[in-house]
């Protein structure tokens, strides 16, 4: 079609968001650029999960055997308690494809994928002025340029999101959580394992690597706060709220990488879904993050590109395109937070006599009652 090489897009931050939608526009001859507020695109991060509908786009892209490659498909996730007795096993299989991979990986693979497309580092925006037949974007230096969209995929604080938005309305579930790498001991898992406690979960997420775990932890703000002024501080109060958990996870201490870089979160979602105004578009977290404990953010952030990009490339209107690419997410997104948030409530409950009925319940309950609220979104095409 004719207006697509004549179209021009400004891609806000190189995050998994961004990176993809890149590589869609240029494979489908429209023209893109990226800016990002990083010096360069620094691989760093943690293992995240690709679950079935990410691996059906990366695999249009072509890109999923490269990630299977330094990745693990995950069949099976197993359930202990804090003394380490064994709950459950959760067969991820039943979900389809599972792949825990490095973020740090998933990055290097999608901005080698991206690399015909120009990015623009050490970038930010100061104002976005939406006209009808166009956007000006006004860039820190105080430079101006003009595109036909204009994409925010800059994050869970995007800043594209409040300039044209205002300030999203955020869910806060109460607890924190931290995220860090060990080196392999004989004493961890080889599969992925979840250990639950009262308001307490440590997870050990094995990603293929024979050197290195990635270890997520969550606890609610009533055990105290993990933040501290080093990561020495950091890993004290870690410890200290997981004091009486059993091995492996003491192990887990001792065999920590580095205290200073530990990775604090908050659990918290966006409540309020926003995706289009006039020429402007927001995916990825930066429209719609959801509860982290899910592990969705991946897929749906390679979904919002796929669904934007095919849109873009059929409709010569791009504020016609825009509207569609969120009429067609809207509902979907909806769909995937309200299994997380079901997901969630499961695990989440505060004190020590509800999580031991919930243990001893645990080990009944069908799999089909948690997997069903994933099903329909797994089998459903984006």
């Amino acid at each position: 079609l004719w207006y697509k090489g004549h179209m021009r897009v400004l891609i806000i931050g190189a995050g998994i968001g961004g990176l993809s939608l890149a590589r869609m526009l240029h494979d489908r001859g429209i023209n893109a650029v990226i800016i990002e507020k990083a010096p360069s695109l620094q691989h760093i991060g943690y293992v995240i999960a690709i679950w079935k509908i990410g691996c059906r786009i990366l695999e249009t892209m072509g890109l999923l055997e490269k990630l299977r490659a330094v990745g693990k498909e995950t069949k099976e996730a197993h359930v202990l308690d804090k003394q380490g007795t064994f709950l459950k096993t959760w067969p991820l299989s039943l979900l389809g494809s599972f792949l825990l991979v490095d973020r740090a990986d998933v990055h290097s693979v999608l901005s080698d994928a991206a690399r015909d497309v120009p990015i623009r580092f050490a970038t930010t925006v100061d104002a976005i002025r939406d006209h009808g037949s166009g956007v000006d974007v006004v860039f820190h230096d105080g430079t101006q340029e003009t595109y036909d969209v204009v994409v925010g995929a800059d994050g869970t604080y995007s800043q594209t999101r409040a300039m044209i938005f205002g300030e999203c309305k955020r869910k806060d579930f109460g607890w924190q959580g931290a995220i860090f790498w060990l080196q392999n001991h004989p004493s961890f898992p080889e599969d992925t394992m979840e250990i639950w406690g009262d308001g307490r979960v440590f997870v050990f997420t094995s990603h293929g690597s024979k050197d290195r775990l990635c270890v997520y932890v969550g606890a609610s703000r009533r055990y105290g706060v993990l933040e501290g002024s080093n990561g020495e501080e950091m890993l004290q109060n870690i410890r200290t709220i997981f004091h009486d958990f059993a091995e492996p996870v003491q192990e887990a201490f001792r065999q920590l990488e580095d205290p200073e870089k530990i990775y604090l979160f908050t659990m918290e979602d966006i409540a309020e879904h926003v995706w289009n105004k006039g020429r402007v578009a927001i995916i990825g977290d930066a429209s719609h993050a959801i509860i982290p404990r899910s592990g969705l953010g991946a897929s749906l952030a390679l979904e919002d590109a796929y669904v934007l990009a095919e849109e873009l490339s059929c409709n010569e209107d791009p504020r016609e395109a825009l509207q569609r690419y969120g009429m067609r997410r809207a509902p979907r997104v909806a769909k995937a937070r309200h299994a997380s948030v079901k997901a969630w409530h499961l695990f989440a409950v505060q004190f020590q006599g509800i999580a031991l009925l919930r243990n001893l319940a645990l080990r009944w309950i069908p799999m089909t009652s948690i997997v069903n609220a994933f099903r329909s979104l797994i089998e459903e095409q984006p």
